[in-house]
């Protein structure tokens, strides 16, 4: 009867040990994550606004941004942070224009195509005509962008402003 028992141990063992080792396949990949280079002219000058309405005189430092997706993977800008600096520090902000507000500014779409492009026209900021006096300065925007793939991405461009 001992002769029996090892025979179906051994088989057991083998089975159980074969079955630990077993090749579970290729390791997942982790998901592909977009590239966006945003470009905009590389200096502008202030200008008197000429949307402001009732606030006669008020400056504007705006400029037309296009962000492009390079890497092949689309996504939606989700913000554009700005900043507007000179002598001194800040000028205005900084601040984050959300979807709602780059609605309002006449930005057709968040979406970003892989491999395409979005124009976010006159994009920027109103001061005073006081804080003239502080320029030169340079007007940051940073674009934050989440892809298909739920990766977060941001992208900066600098603009040297100058007084008109």
């Amino acid at each position: 009867m001992r002769t029996r028992l090892i025979p179906l141990l051994l088989i057991a063992a083998v089975g159980a040990s074969s079955s630990c080792g077993a090749d579970a396949g290729p390791t997942p990949q982790p998901a592909p994550s977009a590239s966006i280079v945003v470009r905009a002219p590389a200096s502008i000058a202030v200008r008197v606004c000429p949307r402001c309405g009732d606030r006669v005189g008020e400056l504007e430092a705006v400029v037309d941004l296009v962000i492009e997706e390079t890497a092949g993977v689309g996504g939606q800008v989700t913000g554009v942070g700005v900043l507007l600096s000179g002598n001194g520090g800040p000028i205005e902000g900084p601040g984050v224009f959300d979807v709602e507000t780059l609605t309002r500014f006449g930005v057709p779409t968040m979406r970003i195509n892989p491999r395409g492009s979005l124009t976010m026209p006159s994009i920027g900021v109103h001061f005073e005509p006081a804080l003239r006096g502080r320029l030169p300065g340079t007007l940051r925007f940073t674009v934050m962008f989440r892809d298909d793939n739920g990766h977060a991405i941001t992208a900066e461009v600098v603009i040297q402003v100058t007084p008109s």
